[in-house]
């Protein structure tokens, strides 16, 4: 069903990039040096962009992104008078937030703008706690360009858990045990995927404090390893339905286009990160790294299982674009401005590539 009069595709469209000028137009905040007005210009701009973000995705038709629909046949087969009926073993939280909303009489829109608050409201305090300076907005831009289309406006569900575990392994990096647990058991809540980030968490706990790039050069063996294992293990995934669907016989989800782009500005930005800036990187610095290789190596190691290998990799997918930020810390003044150059128009590439996953825009 569509919700209003529909819009001709060039001007459907046109909305999309219309939102990403508004994101993009946040990096001349990098242009004001004194720190108080460059901090003040943010305070009152990023929320009323979040209120922008947040009203077009909640805003979308059922017909916008390919989940929209799935998500309402979930909600609406939830019995209001019964919280027994709810699926507690099929990302519970999204049950529970439909029967809540049920419950009082809401619809799916409100269990919509429910998740599209906190994807939003996650990522800035994730954002903010890796990289709360003169970048904070091209950091911003460049999780916007990639996520947004692909999490806030069709995977909703994981849109909150990456986040939330991305936030779950800072605070394990800042030796805060309880709330780091109760964060990655939230996030679990809303995505299975979120197991991916267990080991890392455990590591963190551990006191890791990567004063070497052993610990970086020790993953390509275990790569080695997931691969060989994952290929020979696909008929146990089948035994479990939660899982099977990560088959790649179990999806249609097709290679997204510029993926090589993508992975070339990854191993780009992570070879300058681990090869020439290691000795200069903080410890939080070099947590992200560790995590973006990791990020890496699953994607590569689960290339056998297309969809295993994309929500694998991408629940740390914001560590990928905080490393994307950190040579910005550390460069003279000229190449900071091409590799800024350079930065917006891989995000671009990323935003234009991402609308494939979507139809015209239409309220």
């Amino acid at each position: 069903m569509e919700y209003g009069p529909r819009w001709d595709g060039t001007a459907s469209m046109a909305s999309y990039y219309l939102i990403y000028a508004l994101v993009l137009a946040a990096i001349s905040s990098v242009l004001i040096r004194d720190e108080g007005w460059r901090r003040a210009s943010l305070r009152y701009y990023l929320p009323l962009l979040g209120l922008v973000l947040l009203v077009f995705a909640v805003s979308r038709s059922a017909s916008v992104d390919h989940d929209y629909q799935d998500y309402l046949y979930w909600f609406n087969r939830i019995i209001p008078e019964s919280i027994s009926d709810i699926r507690w073993n099929h990302d519970p939280m999204f049950f529970l937030t439909s029967w809540l909303a049920i419950s009082v009489g809401l619809s799916y829109k409100a269990v919509l703008a429910c998740y599209s608050a906190m994807a939003l409201l996650f990522v800035l305090i994730f954002s903010r706690n890796v990289r709360n300076d003169r970048w904070l907005a091209v950091l911003l831009y460049i999780t916007f360009c990639h996520f947004f289309i692909e999490y806030e406006m069709t995977a909703i569900r994981a849109a909150v858990a990456i986040p939330l575990a991305s936030l779950s392994l800072l605070l394990a990096q800042e030796k805060k045990v309880l709330q780091s647990i109760l964060l990655f058991i939230l996030a679990l809540g809303f995505h299975i995927s979120a197991l991916a980030v267990l080991p890392i968490l455990i590591a963190f706990h551990f006191r890791l404090r990567l004063q070497s790039r052993i610990w970086i050069l020790a993953l390509i063996p275990c790569g080695i390893i997931v691969y060989i294992v994952t290929t020979k293990a696909l008929p146990l995934f089948m035994l479990y339905d939660r899982l099977a669907v990560y088959s790649k016989q179990n999806t249609d989800l097709t290679p997204v286009p510029l993926l090589s782009l993508y992975l070339i500005a990854r191993v780009v930005s992570l070879g300058t990160v681990v090869g020439f800036l290691w000795k200069k990187l903080s410890i939080l610095d070099r947590h992200i790294a560790l995590c973006s290789c990791i990020s890496l190596l699953l994607f590569l190691s689960l290339s056998s299982w297309d969809t295993l290998a994309w929500r694998a990799s991408e629940i740390f997918g914001l560590f990928d674009m905080a490393v994307f930020l950190i040579p910005l810390a550390y460069f003279g003044n000229r190449f900071k401005v091409l590799y800024l150059v350079g930065l917006i128009g891989v995000g671009f590439e990323f935003y234009r590539s991402s609308l494939q996953l979507v139809s015209p825009y239409s309220f």
